[in-house]
């Protein structure tokens, strides 16, 4: 999903017009007026938008910011290198029981798994890409 869609679903689940969401957030009524449009908001931004909303945890904050810069791995790649079923990579992620990433719940589960992260858990090394 994205940010565009994440914010429609707030707006409708929560009932908040685009004026109450620009003054939790910051930011004014026509920059979130351009995001449902499909303007991209910066990280400076989502991340104050996920936090004033609770949809992540200053911990998964945390971890997204760290993944600037990195390239990732998807869950499906993770599981092939790891040998085991997707399920167990998505599983694992969520109860943040496998350190090679994070997961982060909105209206549904995205998955981040830095290469350099998985790299330094499993030992497994990557070309530089």
């Amino acid at each position: 999903m994205s940010f565009k869609q994440d914010l429609k679903d707030l707006m409708e689940t929560d009932g908040l017009t685009q004026k109450e969401i620009a003054a939790r957030v910051g930011v004014s009524q026509t920059m979130v007026s351009r995001y449902l449009r499909g303007v991209i908001p910066t990280q400076k931004v989502r991340m104050q938008f996920y936090r004033v909303f609770h949809l992540t945890t200053s911990e998964e904050e945390r971890e997204i910011e760290q993944t600037q810069g990195h390239t990732f791995l998807s869950v499906e790649e993770a599981a092939r290198l790891l040998q085991v079923s997707t399920e167990t990579v998505r599983a694992g992620l969520r109860q943040k029981e496998l350190p090679i990433g994070c997961a982060v719940h909105m209206k549904e589960w995205r998955y981040i798994i830095p290469k350099k992260q998985f790299a330094e858990f499993t030992g497994i090394q990557f070309e530089e890409d």
